[in-house]
């Protein structure tokens, strides 16, 4: 099974206005604006840029999920947006819903690197 990448350029979308992020605009939520909010969002996105940098075989889950001893890219991330962002960080508070987690993750999974062979992920088994 090949795994399907959207392409960086195009738009991740939510039902969440731009402006107040209130749930009852029309306007969508993007990664820039998750960014010009959580700041240390950049770090990851260059973060996971650079991963493609290492020398393979590379393992997309090995690196989100971290694995044998390795920081979870997904744990840094929970902790600036959704649920597992601290009420008493600064911020708006829709950085806590799970349109902007949502968005995020797929946005910074998708950048990741994935060593992926004719018959599918060469990943070791999950």
């Amino acid at each position: 099974m090949t795994r399907q990448r959207a392409p960086e350029s195009a738009p991740r979308q939510t039902g969440l206005g731009s402006s107040d992020r209130s749930q009852d605009t029309s306007e969508a939520l993007t990664w820039a604006d998750l960014v010009a909010a959580e700041p240390r969002l950049a770090d990851l996105e260059t973060q996971a840029r650079l991963a493609h940098q290492m020398p393979g075989p590379r393992c997309t889950n090995a690196i989100w999920y971290g694995r044998y001893n390795t920081p979870s890219m997904k744990t840094d991330y929970s902790r600036l947006v959704g649920w597992g962002r601290p009420r008493s960080a600064p911020g708006p508070e829709w950085l806590r819903s799970c349109e902007a987690f949502e968005l995020g993750y797929q946005y910074l999974y998708d950048l990741l690197p994935c060593d992926v062979g004719p018959d599918g992920c060469r990943c070791e088994s999950w």
